[in-house]
């Protein structure tokens, strides 16, 4: 369960000035990865989400001591819910869900439901959570129906995810270089043309919403 039930203390998001409400295809899954620079983007992206949007999972390479203060400062100042992955939590609307410092996350089925799984074990290119392990999980289960983004961040961890990811049909997007903190994940992924849309860190909360929608 999430930390909060009340949303009346939500930030506003820019989209809710809109007349009309968006809808989103359902069975779409938004994953994020993200390093060095990482926390900053995704108060970037997630400050776009409207209270309906696609289930958002994220893997950020963070520390677990950090992960569940970082997840809880979240939930406090965006408008959608936040909240520090646990084992079989139901994908929702309106959700992200992110990874604990210290275990993998990946998406699952239990019951022809999409859930979150967590994993002990080995680092994946050198971290754990690793975005290589979120980005396969998420293809696996959804093909085309997977949204992904990839953020600042050092090192490679996540390109080759990605890469299987558009080759799925899903939609993938990399921050560019100029607002990247370090453009070594996303500049990896561009090199494997992983990434669909290479786009400013101002850009990057609205393709995704737009890659979801009913058109």
């Amino acid at each position: 369960m999430l930390a909060r039930e009340s949303v009346t203390t939500k930030a506003s998001t820019p989209t809710e000035t809109s007349t009309k409400e968006d809808r989103y295809k359902v069975g779409k899954v938004i994953c994020i990865g993200s390093s060095t620079g990482g926390t900053e983007a995704l108060k970037e992206i997630l400050r776009y989400m409207p209270k309906n949007c696609p289930p958002i999972l994220m893997a950020q390479h963070i520390p677990a001591a950090f992960s569940g203060t970082f997840a809880s400062r979240l939930n406090d100042t965006m408008p959608i819910e936040v909240c520090e992955a646990k084992a079989d939590m139901p994908l929702k609307a309106g959700c992200a869900y992110l990874a604990p410092g210290d275990r993998h996350l990946r998406l699952a089925k239990r019951d022809k439901k999409l859930v979150t799984a967590l994993l002990d074990g080995e680092k994946v290119n050198g971290h754990i959570p690793s975005v290589e392990v979120l980005f396969d999980s998420a293809t696996a289960e959804l093909g085309k129906y997977c949204v992904g983004a990839m953020l600042t961040g050092m090192g490679a961890d996540g390109a080759t995810g990605m890469l299987r990811m558009r080759q799925a049909k899903g939609h993938t997007i990399a921050q560019d270089e100029a607002s990247s903190v370090v453009w070594g994940m996303p500049g990896a992924a561009v090199k494997l043309n992983a990434a669909v849309e290479v786009l400013p860190i101002q850009r990057i909360g609205p393709a995704l919403l737009n890659a979801c929608k009913i058109t």
